[in-house]
């Protein structure tokens, strides 16, 4: 049997689905993986599945290379005659749902998120829509990481109810994200945002408070960078990274492949994003290690905590909001923020296991497939 992955980016799949790839190998299946390429294709070669590039542009809104990337999505399945088709990313759930139905595969959709464009009543919103409802009509099984999302897409007849189904975001390994120590806290209280850098994630938001909170606590905080700049990152952005670093507000820790490494020295992670999440990996993997999390008051990000109980929810694009809940958890005991952390493992272990989402993947595709 033949599955094909299907991602806007190699990277995508790796970091996000590598142990979903692994049970469908291990289980016998032939894996394709179509994306275009990027430094993680050779690890994704490398783990068994077959490579087939595609051109497909992440951010491109030219209609005659959106045309030229549907037809090459149309082409490439004919190559491969898949039997199952496993979808991720915007793009990739919109081209795959017309491409699969042409091949005769069955397909399985999945919205981690609708993005910064898809919220909203404006014309691009209204075409990305028109698109979703058009793609989804094909789709065997569509699968959405909150509940709002999905309530959303059935209520706008985007797709229909009996093929929506919740899956808890995409999970975290428990065997890689495990407290290896006790919980300790101290009076000093680091901070931590990882993912990309984009302003619709609420970076600014980050950094504005950072420097808010360190001239007013000194050494008490500390505030640490993790990740890597989008091809659409502003140079505000990095400007104000580089200002903040020099000045001994931040450290910026580069990318990693091993983020828990840097995660298991802090006590918090902040994630201010107004961008459209499903429900963010970042957060649920800081917290099964433990961390506190500081987040949006909006769709996907409300999910991935227990307000006030694993931390705390803020206004989207409200610095002062920000820096008033990140202050509430440098004023709270350390005592209290130690039962905080066992609570935030224990809410990740119940109810986002990665195994709950790879099982779910794997019913689906013996449903589909043997039905």
């Amino acid at each position: 049997m033949k599955v094909v992955f299907s991602a806007n980016t190699c990277w995508y799949l790796f970091n996000f689905r590598l142990n979903t790839l692994k049970r469908f190998i291990s289980l016998g299946f032939d894996v394709y993986v179509v994306a275009p390429a990027d430094s993680y294709t050779e690890k994704l070669i490398n783990l068994g599945c077959t490579f087939v590039c595609s051109s497909l542009k992440r951010k491109s809104k030219n209609p005659i290379l959106e045309f030229f990337t549907l037809a090459e999505f149309i082409y490439l399945f004919q190559q491969i005659r898949p039997d199952l088709v496993f979808t991720f990313t915007p793009k990739n759930n919109i081209y795959c749902c017309w491409a699969g139905v042409l091949s005769r595969s069955k397909v399985v959709s999945n919205i981690s998120g609708v993005g910064g464009y898809f919220r909203g009543d404006g014309m691009l919103s209204r075409f990305i829509s028109l698109l979703y409802k058009n793609s989804l009509a094909f789709s065997e099984i569509v699968y959405f990481q909150n509940g709002y999302d999905l309530s959303s897409f059935v209520e706008r007849g985007l797709v229909r109810g009996d093929v929506a189904r919740l899956i808890p975001g995409s999970g975290v390994d428990l065997q890689r994200f495990k407290r290896s120590r006790p919980i300790e806290t101290s009076e000093k209280v680091a901070f931590i945002y990882s993912g990309r850098f984009l302003v619709k994630k609420g970076i600014l938001q980050y950094l504005e408070a950072a420097e808010i909170l360190k001239k007013r606590y000194g050494d008490r905080v500390e505030f640490n960078l993790v990740g890597f700049f989008d091809d659409e990152s502003e140079a505000r952005v990095k400007s104000k990274i580089e200002d903040l670093g020099r000045s001994g507000t931040l450290n910026y820790l580069g990318s990693s492949d091993q983020v828990e490494n840097e995660l298991v020295n802090v006590d918090c992670i902040v994630l201010p994003s107004f961008y459209g999440e499903g429900v963010p990996k970042s957060l649920l993997e800081a917290a099964a290690l433990g961390l506190l999390t500081i987040t949006t008051d909006l769709p996907g990000c409300r999910d991935a905590l227990v307000p006030n109980k694993t931390g705390y929810l803020c206004r989207p694009k409200s610095v002062k909001d920000l820096v008033e809940k990140m202050e509430q958890l440098v004023k709270t005991p350390h005592s209290v923020r130690a039962k905080m952390s066992e609570s935030a493992i224990n809410f990740v272990r119940e109810n986002f296991d990665e195994n709950i989402v790879i099982n779910a993947y794997h019913e689906s595709a013996k449903e589909l497939l043997y039905k």
